[in-house]
This record gives C-alpha cells, structure tokens and sequence, in this order.
C-alpha cells in the first residue's frame, strides 16, 4: 500500500495544543511523511524520539475501527476512483458503493500525485491535518482550480507541464532503451540485423541521440516555484519555444522508435514514451478521484473529522 489519509477524531480529553506540536514535530523531522526514510544521518536518538511523538499522538486520536489501517487490513473502507465508474469508491471485498460516512480512508496520491498541483503543495500532502486545518486545505486546493478552469496561471502551467515532461521518468526509461537496443546491434549477427535499411534507422538513432537530447532540454526547464507565479492568462514566446522543442524532440524520437519497431523481432521492440499534450494535463484538473475527495473533505470538516497521514 502506499500511503494513505486515514480519518480521525480528536479525543474529547486530549490538549489540542499538545496535539498541534506534536504534528508539527513530526512533520519537521519527516517534511515529505512520517513514514518515509529518514536521512542517512537521522540519529537513533532521533528516531526513538519521533517513534515516542506518533505514539503520543496516537493516543490522543479516535481511529476508525479504533486502529490504524495497514498493509494486511481490508476492512477498511478506501475513497478510490474505479476506471470509468465515476463513483464514490469501492468497499474491499464485496466492491458495494459507500456512502460518505462509511470512508475511513483515502490515498494520498489524490493530491500528491496530480501534477496540476504545485510541486510544493503535492509535497506538503504527506502530512497530518488537523481537523481545524482541513477547511483551509480544501479552501486552497478548490481556489486554485477553480481559477486553473478560468484560464489563469497560464504561464505557471505550462512551466509545470513541460517540467512534468521533461522529468518523465517512463519516458527517459523508453529513449534510453532504444539507445541501447541501437547499440547492442552493432555486435550483433542475427538476421535481422543484415536485414535492409537496419544499418540506416541504427545510424539515425545513433546520431540523434534521444537520451542526451532530453538532458539539455532538462537543463534548461527549472523546477517552478508556486510563490514566483502570477496569475497570467498568457503564455510568453520564450516558454512556447521550450514547449516546441521538446516536442519536436519526442516526435522525431516517436517516429524512431516505429521504423526500429518495424525491422527488428518482438524481444527487440521499444514501447513509445507516454504522449500527453497540455489539453491531457489540464484535465487533471477534472479528476474524478479528486471531485470525491473533496466531497469526502466537506463531510470530515462537518463531523470534525482530520486526515492523519499513515502508510
């Protein structure tokens, strides 16, 4: 499982004060989740002191079911978003509809992986949020989209599209393999290797180099940072250039993949690297996924309900 907002209450006896240092604590020593590794130089002092903060605060909590689901418990109910369906989410095993009331749980990849988001808020998902904080979070993620609907943050999107692109990991792993697959088949003596026009669709590849052509365009696409945007509805000529070029990058690296697909055997094939236009990213923005979370989110804040970050 990956991680996940489990809900909670606050114990009618519990300090809230305490509750909040406790939260920040733990966010300090883990600023992307309570759970992930901690640095290399994270002290067994450290540990123990963050291990005794989240049973602290545990303590202090109302879980439902009166635990905090895990990996082997599929009691639980999940807030998911099943391909096609539209609906709330599925209940494990008997796969029925649930209403509001009966989600426990919802993953965090909801916000943390939507890449319409900035990159700072998908970063801050890993977290516990309190119930008094939960109407300030949704209050900013509704803002934000509703003015991505508007046509604002236009040059902030398209610096967080391209950025998306370019780090693409699937499709770097796509270009590199053609690389290598290109090379091999320079020692090779199979017959598809002496099959004609091969030498030629290698020597392209070989010559464009797809894998060093997504490094400099990299190099030039910097990380963008939410609080330098400014809600434009225009898109400057400088960024429209770096859109360009990537793309005129991965079409010419799309078509070099088909001619290499056409001459060599199954075992020697390249998948083609993820197409997704600006259109496909802004419709990030239309998830359903996300327009049930938030509606998971309206009925939590009215039942005092906060999201506590577990895996």
């Amino acid at each position: 499982m990956g991680a996940s907002w489990v809900k909670f209450k606050v114990r009618a006896d519990a300090d809230p004060a305490q509750i909040r240092k406790l939260a920040a604590f733990i966010r300090q020593q883990y600023p992307l989740g309570t759970w992930l590794d901690p640095p290399a130089d994270f002290s067994m002092d450290e540990a123990k002191r963050v291990g005794n903060a989240i049973r602290q605060l545990e303590r202090m909590l109302v879980f439902p079911k009166e635990e905090i689901p895990n990996a082997g418990y599929w009691d639980f109910t999940e807030l998911t978003d099943p391909p096609g369906s539209g609906l709330t989410g599925v209940v494990y095993p008997s796969k029925a509809v649930p209403g509001l009331d009966e989600l426990d749980q919802c993953r965090v990849d909801v916000i943390s992986n939507n890449p319409i988001f900035p990159i700072e808020w998908r970063d801050e998902a890993y977290r516990i949020i309190l119930p008094e904080d939960l109407t300030n979070f949704l209050h900013k993620w509704r803002i934000y989209l509703k003015q991505v609907r508007g046509g604002h943050w236009q040059q902030y999107l398209h610096e967080l599209y391209l950025y998306d692109r370019v780090s693409d990991d699937h499709q770097s792993e796509k270009f590199e393999t053609l690389a290598r697959f290109a090379v091999d088949s320079l020692s090779c003596s199979n017959a598809w290797c002496r099959k004609e026009q091969f030498g030629s669709i290698r020597d392209r590849i070989l010559q464009f180099n797809p894998v060093e052509r997504i490094k400099k365009i990299r190099q030039t696409v910097v990380r963008p940072k939410y609080d330098e945007a400014r809600l434009e509805r225009s898109v400057s000529p400088q960024q429209l250039q770096k859109e360009e070029e990537y793309w005129d990058l991965r079409q010419k690296g799309a078509l070099l993949i088909q001619e290499w697909n056409r001459l060599v055997p199954k075992k020697r094939k390249v998948q083609y690297p993820i197409k997704e236009t600006f259109d496909d990213f802004l419709a990030n923005a239309e998830s359903n996924w996300l327009k049930n979370f938030f509606a998971w989110c309206e009925f939590l804040i009215g039942e005092r309900y906060g999201l506590f970050h577990a895996v």
